[in-house]
């Protein structure tokens, strides 16, 4: 006889744990746990709606669960930051089925073969969360940088974003997105007027233009230390790039504080 609710728990509990994997796996993606269990709560429902007799028994549902769940656990992504991810979830759950599937033929009991797959899923996501963070990110994914621009140095909280590859158009350096406000930037006096050059970017709300800033030093926090970053531009958003506030830039995931033998050589 089957526990519907014993198979219930379990699999929001191992959707739950496949949405952590995939934000793990894909640094700069800010992990909600509130929003993860959310998620993996919707993911449920046509489970249960099968249990109960309410769905008809179909694989089509399950192809409209991993877009919902991704909606929820991960919202304002770039539509091509989303379709990763969502493949990504895709993949997780047809990994983490056939595992089930396996246990169960090996002879383990249903909630045996969840625990296991729910273990497995935990362990490799802590992996993947070890593997492709950075050093120096911290907790959310952010790290706290200082910026030289014109005769200031303004200091604000960057979210490491694998999404970001924006280059000056001038020089080629990469470009580190900051939104206006952070920067306290008169725009229509100088010295910026002078300095000013456009980039063109696609975001979640679309195409735009934002105005390009030299910065001709950088910094990053790493363990109470302030480290040189490598040759950065700024690029300026009008917009605020958090809803809560968490940060004010974008920082390109595949750039790094100079270590410091690299610093004594510069």
């Amino acid at each position: 006889m089957v526990d519907g609710d014993a198979i219930t728990l379990g699999t929001a509990g191992l959707s739950f744990l496949t949405l952590r994997a995939v934000a793990a796996a894909r640094p700069g993606i800010r992990w909600r746990p509130g929003r993860g269990w959310a998620a993996a709560a919707l993911g449920t429902v046509p489970l249960v709606l099968l249990l109960t007799g309410r769905l008809g028994s179909s694989s089509l549902w399950m192809l409209a669960v991993p877009p919902g769940m991704c909606v929820v656990a991960f919202p304002g992504l770039a539509r091509a930051r989303w379709v990763r991810v969502v493949l990504a979830t895709y993949g997780g759950a047809v990994a983490v089925t056939g595992l089930v599937i396996v246990l169960l033929s090996l002879g383990m009991t249903a909630g045996g073969a969840l625990g296991a797959a729910a273990a497995g899923v935990w362990l490799g996501g802590r992996g993947l969360a070890r593997a492709t963070r950075p050093p120096w990110v911290v907790s959310g994914g952010l790290v706290r940088l200082r910026l030289w621009i014109g005769s200031r140095v303004v200091e604000v909280h960057a979210l490491v974003d694998s999404g970001t590859r924006v280059r000056d158009p001038a020089t080629g350096r990469p470009l580190v997105v900051v939104a206006a406000d952070a920067l306290g930037l008169e725009f229509d006096g100088p010295p910026w007027s002078m300095e000013r050059r456009r980039v063109a970017v696609t975001t979640a709300a679309g195409s735009t233009w934002l105005d390009v800033l030299s910065c001709p030093h950088a910094e990053m926090e790493v363990e109470g230390r302030w480290l040189t970053l490598p040759s950065i531009g700024v690029a300026v958003s009008a917009r605020a790039l958090a809803f809560d506030g968490s940060f004010q830039a974008l920082l390109p995931a595949h750039l790094g504080p100079r270590t410091p033998g690299q610093q004594r050589g510069a």
